[in-house]
């Protein structure tokens, strides 16, 4: 009886320790345990991609936009700003901005006759030959009949204004050309008046040229005879220009010759 008890005591043990070394026996054929989730193995290496089912490392790349090489465009919609140091441009479809009748010494102060290039640059190259006139103070000589004849004239073509600066006195052959300065600022408005004795120039003309280069007309006699004016009556010269310039003044004898002698009158606005 102790001898079966012993045996079947045995067998338990030997079942007990079947059963405990079963698990070992019924693994799998292959050493590495399994890996139903692809675990990346350190051992294999950095340049291996990692397995399926994890997100790229990184930022991911925005779908829709394309990657932008250098330095990113300006985006449409926005004017193109322009360098500084140029200047802007006035933008199409509006009238470019005139300066003011008179707001520069080339701006004509009087009537001007002349337009064809041909006879201005004749009258502009015998200007700068012409002689100076000789300057005299208005009265200096009693009974001359050239400064009464130009006192006469200023009652009619310049009212209420007054002598200013010398007169203008010469001798010219036809076709001979006298010239002076006479100063004109902002402020005042001026007439210029000339006479030549009757029989003597029978027609004399005056040109008035601009500063710097006096290569610009600036107002011309219109008539034909021995009396000739700028600026007469109602339409004086009345320069805005902030500073006093010097205009040139040619005489000429069209026909005749003769003495001749031209003033300056002036009167604030």
């Amino acid at each position: 009886m102790k001898n079966g008890m012993r045996r079947v005591r045995n067998c338990s043990l030997l079942a007990l320790a079947a059963a405990a070394a079963a698990p070992l026996a019924c693994g799998s054929n292959s050493s590495t345990p399994s890996n139903p989730q692809g675990t990346y193995s350190a051992s294999a290496g950095m340049n291996q991609p990692p397995p399926q089912g994890y997100p790229q490392q990184g930022y991911p790349q925005q779908q829709g936009y394309p990657q932008q090489q250098g330095y990113p465009q300006q985006p449409q919609g926005y004017p193109q700003q322009q360098p500084q140091g140029y200047p802007q441009q006035q933008p199409q479809g509006y009238p470019q901005q005139q300066p003011p009748p008179g707001a520069s010494a080339s701006a004509p102060l009087g009537p001007v006759v002349t337009s064809d290039p041909n006879q201005l640059s004749t009258i502009f190259a015998q200007a700068a030959q012409a002689a100076s006139a000789m300057m005299q103070t208005p009265g200096a000589v009693v009974g001359d009949p050239t400064d009464a004849a130009i006192k006469l004239t200023a009652a009619r073509y310049a009212p209420g204004m007054q002598p200013e600066g010398q007169m203008a006195k010469g001798s010219l052959q036809e076709g001979g050309h006298l010239e002076f300065m006479v100063p004109m600022q902002a402020g005042k408005c001026y007439t210029l008046i000339g006479f030549s004795p009757p029989g003597q120039i029978k027609n004399v003309d005056l040109n008035l040229l601009a500063p710097p280069f006096y290569n610009m007309l600036s107002g011309q006699d219109t008539t034909d005879d021995n009396v000739p004016v700028i600026g007469k009556g109602s339409s004086p010269m009345c320069p805005i220009v902030p500073m006093a310039l010097n205009y040139k003044v040619d005489i000429v004898a069209r026909k005749g010759s003769g003495n001749v002698g031209v003033q300056l009158y002036s009167k604030f606005k």
